[in-house]
């Protein structure tokens, strides 16, 4: 067997069957826990709102415009489940006063690191016809499969957490957007606010 066939056949054949299986797990952890993850997430929305407060009462930050959820790619190599939460003005990405914290989101990567654990094991089946790298690829182009449930906790979040004081207390832009996707790239939004 040569090395495309090989690699076709372990898509096919494992990897479908494994990031099925993980994604399900996911799912059902995510129908038994959504109450549980979505406190989680609203108190560490209080938390960045508090952070935003103390830099707007201290002159280091303006009006905030946008709020983004990024998931890091390079990060789950290497086992770090966080996302990369930012508030910046109506400027977004040019926004140069932007504030940065991070969202630990292991509940969710924990099976994609279980995902990537499960191919390397697999992959070694295949008698070095199949490198780590080819797993590394398979398991990072399903990422954002699992971010997907980022997306649903904040979208089930959000109403509950701009009722919070700390939300409410913080200085905002006219506009303000909550969007949560890749750093840098395609993001959702989860939440949209005008005061116009």
């Amino acid at each position: 067997m040569k090395k495309e066939e090989a690699l076709h056949q372990f898509r096919t054949l494992v990897a479908s069957d494994l990031i099925k299986t993980h994604l399900q797990q996911l799912d059902d952890y995510f129908q038994l826990h959504q109450e549980q993850v979505s406190q989680e997430f609203v108190e560490s929305f209080a938390k960045l709102c508090r952070s935003i407060r103390d830099k707007q009462d201290s002159g280091n930050m303006g009006p905030i415009g946008y709020i983004t959820y990024s998931m890091l790619r390079t990060e789950l190599l290497y086992d770090r489940w966080m996302c990369l939460v930012e508030a910046a003005n109506k400027r977004w990405f040019l926004d140069t006063s932007r504030y940065e914290e991070g969202y630990d989101a292991a509940w969710i990567f924990s099976f994609w690191g279980e995902l990537h654990t499960d191919l390397e094991q697999e992959r070694r089946k295949y008698m070095g016809l199949i490198n780590p790298a080819d797993v590394e690829l398979i398991a990072l182009e399903q990422a954002a499969e699992f971010y997907r449930y980022l997306i649903r906790l904040a979208t089930h979040a959000m109403p509950q957490a701009v009722q919070l004081t700390e939300y409410r207390d913080m200085d905002k832009e006219d506009d303000l957007e909550v969007r949560v996707g890749e750093y840098l790239d395609v993001s959702e939004l989860v939440y949209k606010e005008s005061s116009a």
